[in-house]
């Protein structure tokens, strides 16, 4: 009996002890079993938030860690979701909405062994860079008269656009 302990090839030669002039070989070539992938797991969890705009690498855990294809392929599951994802870098980019992605890592060994993760997309913050009344620096108004105020915000996306008015007396 022989066995195969680790990969590459052997040569195998028969003497008889009677006249050792009488021999045979065979050459027997081992190569290492193969290992199925039992399970895929995204490392990142089952829920991930980001900001529109933003990008992640996503991570992928392939057990057993010596599965003899350990390649993987990445999916987002529900069309016209407002993500993109490199499937083969698991990198994804969140769109320019609010909304949510399902993305699926499988196997490419067995595409049973599959893993999900929801991405949550939540609008950027955009910060206000200036407030502008309208009708300038200085405005005349007679006893009695009125005029409405207005405001620009900049810039016009802003997350937070309200304003607050005071006024003081001189």
């Amino acid at each position: 009996m022989i066995a195969g302990t680790s990969a590459g090839t052997a040569t195998v030669t028969v003497t008889s002890d009677a006249d050792n002039s009488k021999t045979d070989t065979i050459v027997i070539t081992i190569s290492l079993a193969e290992v199925d992938v039992t399970s895929v797991s995204i490392d990142d969890g089952a829920t991930l938030s980001l900001e529109t705009g933003a990008t992640h690498n996503l991570s992928v855990t392939v057990s057993p860690a010596d599965a003899t294809t350990a390649n993987v392929t990445w999916s987002i599951s529900n069309s016209g979701s407002n993500a993109t994802i490199d499937s083969s870098t698991g990198e994804v980019t969140a769109g320019s909405s609010a909304g949510t992605a399902t993305v699926i890592v499988t196997s490419d060994a067995d595409n049973s062994k599959t893993d999900t993760i929801v991405i949550t997309i939540n609008l950027a913050e955009v910060d206000v860079t200036s407030v502008s009344i309208d009708d300038g620096a200085t405005l005349s108004l007679e006893t009695g008269a009125t005029h409405n105020l207005s405001v620009t915000v900049s810039p016009a996306d802003a997350t937070t656009a309200n304003v607050t008015w005071s006024i003081s007396n001189s």
